[in-house]
């Protein structure tokens, strides 16, 4: 029988505190529970200093110093850099719309992060992800499951953390339906007042700015100069850079003429279209009518199973980027898909969806189980 995960009585956790509310209500939670708990914190990127060192890392240590626990620190710069930082620029451009929290989760959370407390004496880890865990009887496989705060879930960034990493996690907030519940235990704990920073819903390392002024700021903008065409490959006029657009964008479209002003390139709006796709190669976007943005289909690479892997033709949900709705879809055909992130996966829609764009990830539910994922490629687009 499946049924709600909890570390076994006296265990050893570490919780992941990044300074902010849901870490530390986990934290508290997990202490209250009467777990041997300590924290650990990570440094990703250089960041705005507050004396010195930043100011996540100086929450971090709050956190653990009104809790009473032991806090070990880690510098990941380097590794985030490498891969996470990397996957981010490399994918923008060559003309995809990545998405680095699921690499980092897989890779650095869910990795180095763990592998570190396992190695300081941790039987777990917890985190203040909006996620569930079950386990089918005492010593029975583990599932992952949304969270109950349907807007709050964070399961579809977990779809690449296999079962090996799942059996040494716990997720204390993924039973509440409300974050303000969750707001609420932290405040009456550590005071209205003690957590200085805001929610951030951006890409952390961007620190509140959009990709395209990160782009502008690596002076990077002139590789991704190119036109403006048609479906037929008519020329509509120059762009300000490729890696401003993603599939499915109607707004902030603007042609560069061969016009200046005051010795700068003059841009001119443009309206009723819709980016349907992005040649990264020529440096073209193609831009047409919005019912051309409409796919029944995408294919996904590099697949990755939790466990039960879905059977060809199964009906399944589908989610093809965080904030998007759950679509019924089918898994019409699978090559040589398997556990480790090989092989591809073709997805087809019961009803047609709009901005399928490739380097996000399509995330596969049963139910609220999360079996698995895939990095979209392409989408099969209607009339196109």
């Amino acid at each position: 029988m499946w049924k709600a995960y909890k570390a076994p009585a006296g265990a050893k956790v570490a919780v992941a505190l990044s300074g902010g509310i849901d870490s530390a209500a986990a934290a508290l939670l997990l202490r209250q529970a009467g777990y041997e708990v300590f924290g650990i914190t990570m440094r990703l990127f250089d960041e705005d200093l507050e004396g010195g060192e930043p100011a996540s890392l100086q929450e971090a240590r709050a956190v653990a110093r009104a809790l009473d626990l032991p806090l070990v620190e880690l510098d990941l710069r380097r590794d985030f850099s490498d891969i996470v930082i990397l996957h981010f620029e490399t994918g923008y451009m060559a003309g995809l719309t990545p998405n680095p929290c699921v690499i980092c989760n897989r890779e650095i959370k869910f990795g180095r992060l763990l592998d570190a407390a396992l190695a300081h004496g941790a039987d777990f880890m917890a985190t203040g992800h909006y996620a569930r865990l079950e386990r089918f009887g005492e010593a029975g496989p583990f599932r992952l499951l949304r969270g109950q705060a349907d807007r709050r879930d964070q399961a579809y960034f977990l779809h690449g953390v296999g079962l090996g990493r799942l059996e040494h996690l716990m997720f204390p907030l993924g039973g509440f339906a409300y974050k303000d519940e969750v707001r609420a235990i932290a405040e009456d704990f550590f005071g209205t007042d003690f957590f200085r920073r805001g929610e951030s819903r951006s890409i952390c390392f961007l620190k509140g700015t959009g990709h395209v002024d990160y782009f502008v700021e690596k002076g990077l903008m002139k590789a991704c100069a190119g036109l403006f065409v048609d479906p037929a490959g008519a020329v509509l006029g120059g762009h300000e850079g490729y890696v401003r657009y993603t599939i499915g964008q109607k707004r902030g479209l603007k042609v560069v003429t061969e016009a200046s002003v005051n010795g700068l390139a003059e841009t001119i709006p443009v309206r009723g279209l819709t980016v349907l796709d992005i040649k990264a190669k020529t440096g073209d976007v193609i831009l047409g009518p919005d019912a051309a943005c409409y796919s029944t289909s995408l294919v996904a690479s590099a697949p990755r199973w939790i466990g039960r892997v879905p059977v060809e033709g199964e009906s399944l949900e589908v989610k093809i980027c965080h904030w998007g709705y759950q679509l019924k879809a089918r898994l019409q055909a699978m090559s040589e898909a398997d556990f480790d992130g090989q092989g591809s996966v073709s997805v087809f829609f019961e009803e047609p969806v709009r901005a399928v764009a490739p380097g996000q990830h399509v995330v596969f539910f049963s139910g609220d189980e999360v079996l698995g994922g895939a990095m979209i490629e392409r989408g099969e687009a209607l009339g196109f």
